[in-house]
């Protein structure tokens, strides 16, 4: 599919801003920025003054009768996948700044950093179903590709599955890289896949949020548009009941996802649409904790 000049010079702006952050980040970090689950098991030996007492393998402690390490080997060049949810309730922000476009903005982080550490890049677009694939590859065109076809895609279908969007991912044959979940989970069908790929997988939520979702202001009848389902209807914004429901359904939701993530012992970043928050602030937060 022919990319418009537009969607190239868009993109090129994306990726201009973000570079600097890119440094930032980098600044001081591991060689291998994304551990996850890269490591293969090498060998098992007495323990060394300086070990991390964490890799003390306790069976052969104990067999032994003296401290032994288990040692593994970092695998190089683990293949990044953005697993991006595309549907029409991306498309939301009630500033200047959209999900959709946070996403997008994501991708080219994380997809840069990964291109700096000659990590592939892929990605994963979902609605309520799979829209595009584009396979592992290094190198920044590869990682332009995928921005560029985030950019232009305008898919018919508005709603949403992460589900589709992880079950593609277990099925790809992409073994022991990072998968990064960019939607809102505003949907609720994710739990069994995530539950399922967890221990084969390094997942990680991304989390895109925005701030006026939870807030309806008093603003008489309005009319409100469905993103996803194209359905139309009239609220009373008013009504105080209906505000707090609004709001209170909102947090039932992150609470919900919340418990899960912690219960599945997963990582997961927080960002919003926020022009006012350090929206990059997690993902600094997050490379940190991989890199202790």
């Amino acid at each position: 599919m022919p990319i418009s000049p537009e969607i190239l010079e868009q993109a090129r702006r994306i990726e201009i801003r973000v570079k600097r952050l890119v440094n930032t980040i980098m600044a001081g970090e591991h060689p291998s920025i994304f551990k996850g689950r890269g490591y293969e098991f090498h060998e098992i030996r007495e323990y060394q003054i300086g070990d991390d007492v964490r890799n003390i393998d306790w069976k052969t402690t104990a067999k032994l009768n003296a401290p032994h390490v288990r040692v593994s080997i970092e695998e190089k060049e683990l293949p990044v996948t953005f697993i991006a949810d595309i549907s029409g309730s991306m498309d939301y922000g009630s500033g200047r700044i959209t999900k959709r476009y946070r996403l997008v903005e994501l991708v080219t982080l994380l997809g840069l950093i990964a291109v700096r550490k000659l990590n592939p890049v892929s990605v994963i677009a979902f609605t309520d179903r799979v829209e595009f694939m584009i396979k592992p590859r290094k190198g920044r065109q590869a990682l332009m590709d995928i921005i560029t076809r985030l950019l232009s895609e305008r898919p018919p279908h508005r709603g949403s599955s992460i589900g589709c969007g992880i079950e593609m991912y277990r099925g790809s044959g992409i073994k022991k890289g990072i998968a990064f979940v960019i939607s809102d989970f505003l949907s609720d069908d994710y739990g069994e896949s995530l539950r399922l790929s967890v221990s084969g997988w390094d997942i990680v939520p991304v989390v895109i949020t925005d701030e006026r979702e939870g807030t309806i202001p008093e603003a008489g009848f309005v009319h409100i548009f469905d993103l996803e389902t194209g359905g139309r209807t009239s609220i009373d914004t008013m009504d105080p009941a209906f505000r707090m429901h609004v709001a209170a359904r909102l947090k039932e939701i992150q609470r919900d996802r919340e418990a899960l993530f912690k219960s599945l012992g997963i990582d997961w970043i927080d960002i919003s649409t926020s022009p006012r928050h350090d929206n990059f602030a997690p993902v600094r937060e997050f490379f940190l904790k991989r890199a202790g």
